[in-house]
């Protein structure tokens, strides 16, 4: 197996109250700007209906992404197979 550490990252939900939903992990850097990238991640830009629902319901919110700590591609598979990333 590698022993070459791979980076993730975490997406989480931000509400401006100072909650946060950890929405997705295990994310490639790309995968977390890309979804961050979507105007629906933001309730500044958002127009669907559910998104919107959403900020009438709990406020102004966006989506972040955070670097989670690096492990090794064996604990990734590991994790992933045991559906804990």
């Amino acid at each position: 197996m590698s022993d070459m550490k791979t980076q993730f990252y975490k997406l989480v939900r931000c509400y401006f109250n100072g909650d946060k939903i950890d929405l997705d992990t295990g994310l490639t850097l790309e995968e977390a700007q890309e979804w961050c990238s979507d105007p629906e991640t933001s309730s500044r830009t958002c127009t669907g209906a559910a998104a919107m629902e959403q900020s009438i319901a709990r406020g102004p919110w966006f989506d972040a992404y955070y670097k989670v700590a690096p492990f090794n591609d064996a604990d990734h598979a590991r994790r992933a197979k045991a559906g804990t990333l």
